[in-house]
């Protein structure tokens, strides 16, 4: 059957009891965050062993020590068809297939819709709606008081991306802001910066030299913060835009004389790397939230990463 991904973010709106989850789309942040959390909550649910296999061929029975059942991720449809699923429903593993659009995906798709035993997340850029939902579902989380009108003007420049969308809400989170004004909505919305943010395009100096400039310029939590959620905005647009032109599209008028460099950062991209630069995404944040916080050498650490994929 079909689900909402966005149900997933929304504590107790959908509960992950099916044998086959089917995850497809062509939001690539919003498949990866999907993927994320059905895997982290049906591990802390029954004690799961996550095993990653490249298409249903390779099944092979693997017994857990804590538990008997297991979690297969499955990325490749090689194999994947009716005789293959009632061969799946043998065991009491459960099992995880996640595969960007396309017309054999979609026949696939088709067949887990129908099954009571499935659900079917499709993974699609979000529209006012979803935006709506998950913006109020933030905001009484976090106690955030907001008019009408500064609320709606939040929902229209709210990105589309599901990254870049949660990109901003944690900016609110991380300087908490429990009281949304039009000054503070304009900062958190605008990209623009002229001070220390900027070192982020002396990226491709050397090491020394780049870790010699950032301890100079970043000194306080703001310069931290600011640093981070600017580098991570050009690293989401990387990660989400589908071509060069799209890319060069999305870069802020502001930024001319920056253009060049940004492009040829994009050029270094292909889809493996992409994937390799969401997953440092993902560790940093997942750094950020257990530390509660961000520092000087989470930071530094993140950049650093993100030239190693880069230059790669």
């Amino acid at each position: 059957m079909k689900a909402n991904p966005l149900d997933l973010f929304l504590g107790g709106k959908i509960k992950l009891d099916k044998k086959f989850y089917f995850i497809s789309g062509n939001e690539t942040s919003l498949i990866e965050r999907s993927k994320d959390l059905i895997i982290k909550k049906l591990k802390n649910e029954y004690l799961l062993e996550t095993h990653y296999i490249d298409n249903v061929k390779f099944f092979k029975k693997e017994t857990g020590l804590f538990s008997d059942k297991s979690l297969y991720i499955i990325k490749e449809s090689g194999g994947l068809n009716d005789a293959s699923i009632k061969h799946l429903l043998d065991s009491d593993d459960i099992f995880l297939f996640i595969f960007e659009n396309s017309p054999k995906i979609n026949s696939l798709k088709t067949l887990f819709s129908k099954r009571l035993d499935s659900f079917v997340f499709d993974c699609y850029e979000l529209d006012r709606k979803n935006k709506v939902m998950l913006l109020n579902d933030f905001i009484k989380k976090n106690k955030i008081l907001i008019d009408d009108d500064k609320y709606w003007m939040l929902v229209e420049r709210l990105d589309s991306k599901y990254a870049l969308f949660e990109n901003d809400l944690n900016k609110i989170k991380i300087l908490d802001l429990k009281d949304i004004t039009l000054h503070n909505l304009k900062g958190i919305m605008n990209v623009e910066r002229d001070n220390n943010e900027k070192i982020f395009f002396q990226i491709l100096k050397n090491n020394s030299s780049f870790v010699t400039l950032y301890k100079e310029r970043i000194k306080s939590n703001k310069d931290v913060n600011d640093l981070y959620y600017y580098s991570k905005f050009f690293c989401l647009q990387i990660i989400t835009s589908q071509n060069e032109d799209q890319y060069a599209r999305n870069i802020p008028r502001y930024l001319f004389r920056e253009k060049d460099f940004l492009i040829d950062i994009y050029k270094k991209y292909n889809s493996k790397k992409k994937m390799q630069l969401l997953r440092l995404l993902n560790k940093t944040e997942k750094i950020i939230r257990m530390n509660n916080a961000l520092s000087l050498m989470i930071v530094l650490r993140f950049l650093l990463g993100f030239k190693r994929i880069s230059i790669s």
